[in-house]
Formats: C-alpha cells, structure tokens, sequence
C-alpha cells in the first residue's frame, strides 16, 4: 500500500520475501494507508496443487467480503457505486481496496506461506532431472538440496532473457559471458554426484530392460543346452557396459590429471613470479639503500673539507 515508503528497504515487491511470522509494525505520528487487492478481485488465491497446509483458514478467514466478489464487477463498476466507496474510506483513488495493518500483515502471511509452497513444489523442475524410473535412492535429497532456486526456473526465460537483466547478472557474476550459471565448487561437486547417480541408476535400468527385450525377441528358452548361451550373452552384454563405464572412467580420471597438472603449473608460475617480484623489490631497496650511504659519505666528506679549511684558515692568522 502507500505505506511502502514508511519502511526502509522494503517496498510492495518485497513484502514476500519477509520470513513468516515478521508483522509490519505500526508507526506513530503517520497516516499510511494498506490495501489489499483491487476491487472485485478474490483475495484467495490458488495454489501449487492440493495444499493441506492450513485446513482450518488460520492464515486467512474464509469471510465473504463483497469488495472481493467478482460477481459483482459490473455493479462496483457503477460511478455512483465507486464514487460512494471512495468518499466512504472503502477504496483507494486507484480502486484498491482498504484494509487495517492487522489485516494486511494477515494476508502477508497468507501470500508468503503460498510463496513458499510454490518454490517447494516447483523445484523438482528446476535443477532436478528426470530419473529413469520410480527412484528411492536418496529419498532426503542429500544429493541436490531442494531449495528453490530462481535463475533455474524456466518460466522466468523471458524475464532472464532481458538485455538489461543479462547486463546486471553478467555485473553481479551470477552468470557467466555466454549465459551459464556460476556456482561454487562445492555446488558443481554435489551437482556432478547427483547426476552421476542419475546416470549409473539409467544405465541399471538399461541393461536390465535390454536383457528382457533379446528374452522377448529371442524366446524363452527352457532346454538347458540353451542356459549357457543366454548366459554367456548376458554376461558378455555385462561386460561391454562395463567396459564403457571403464573407460569413462578412465577419461574421466585423465581429464582430472590434466587439470591438476594445470594447476600446479599455475601454482609453480605464480611461485616463480612472486620469487622475482620479491627480488625486484628487495634489489630496488638495496640500491636505494647504497645510494643513500653513498649520499652520507659525500656529505659526511665535504663537511671533513670544510672543517680542515676551517682550521687552515685559523692556523694562518
């Protein structure tokens, strides 16, 4: 409402960013004003799916309210109707209508507890990639934490893909020059475990539904002389999988070799440079050192000269 500016750092857009539970405070000595919604819009909104999380409408009274009905958009829309609400304190100037604090920070919370619903839902299309199958393996998500996360959400593409929003992320380091995310290492680690579960559990799955397809096609069979032969199919189809994974794995372990060998190389580089910049500077001092005590003796010798004149001249008379 047009109280946005009796907060500092807290306008309309951040009001639901604030943690449940924090109330905006009354101030005294001002006239603000709170609204709520626009006239004839329902403050009930909808949520992510099914939510049980307020059975009992805690957070907000399931009161009809006629400001809020939208059946009756028509008549609120009447001159004389609006112009009544507006003389009455109903509305605002811009047709929003008027609430108490109590009621404002009650709706607050109302619109947070959704918020945060949303983002809880929403993140398994977000970071999280589809698993092959139904998947338990790690049904407390130690691998990837499930915390929303808004430059992954895809239906802010067009938002992301504003020019003057690319220029602040690229400013900010959020993202790179050609428009990927930046995260920590310890971000990219657990992200790599993650989709390296995601693979090995595919790559089960796989080979498993391989098998019972070559059954399918090549028939069940039941004679034992036949045993031995899917046998050693089976294991031979074990074998060359992994043998793949052997050698992503050896790939893998190269690629990690040569990055560490980069790095000690750039750690024995900048070694080398600090060494020479410490003997510049130390070879600097030292001749500003000498050059300082040849200065002294150049002084310390012509005052020598000037007192043996001194005494010449003092001896003659």
């Amino acid at each position: 409402g047009e109280h946005k500016t009796q907060f500092s750092g807290v306008g309309a857009a951040q009001l639901l960013d604030l943690p449940l539970g924090v109330k905006l405070p009354v101030i005294p000595g001002s006239s603000s004003l709170y609204y709520t919604t626009k006239l004839s819009e329902k403050l009930f909104q909808p949520s992510y799916g099914f939510n049980l999380t307020d059975p009992y409408c805690r957070l907000l009274e399931n009161q009809y309210k006629s400001l809020h009905d939208p059946h009756l958009r028509a008549y609120h829309k009447r001159k004389d109707i609006l112009r009544r609400l507006k003389k009455g304190g109903y509305i605002t100037s811009n047709n929003k209508i008027v609430c108490t604090l109590r009621e404002l920070n009650k709706y607050r919370q109302y619109l947070t507890s959704l918020k945060l619903d949303f983002e809880r839902n929403y993140i398994r299309e977000q970071l999280f990639q589809p698993s092959y199958g139904f998947n338990l393996t790690d049904p407390y998500c130690r691998l990837l934490e499930n915390q929303y996360k808004s430059l992954h959400d895809p239906h802010l593409r067009a938002y992301h893909k504003r020019k003057d929003i690319l220029r602040r992320l690229k400013k900010g380091g959020y993202i790179t020059s050609n428009n990927k995310i930046v995260c920590t290492l310890r971000e990219l680690n657990k992200y790599r475990q993650y989709l390296t579960s995601l693979k090995l559990d595919f790559e089960r799955n796989y080979i498993r539904e391989q098998f019972q397809n070559w059954l399918l096609e090549e028939g069940a069979p039941s004679s034992k002389d036949q045993e031995p032969l899917i046998r050693h199919r089976y294991l031979d189809m074990i074998r060359r999988e992994l043998e793949h994974l052997e050698h992503t794995a050896e790939e893998q372990r190269l690629l990690q070799m040569d990055r560490e060998e980069r790095r000690l190389r750039e750690h024995a580089r900048r070694k080398l440079s600090l060494r020479r910049k410490i003997e510049e500077e130390w070879k600097t001092k030292e001749m500003l050192l000498l050059t300082r005590i040849g200065e002294d003796v150049k002084r310390e010798a012509r005052i020598e000269e000037q007192r043996r004149k001194s005494r010449e001249e003092t001896d003659k008379k």
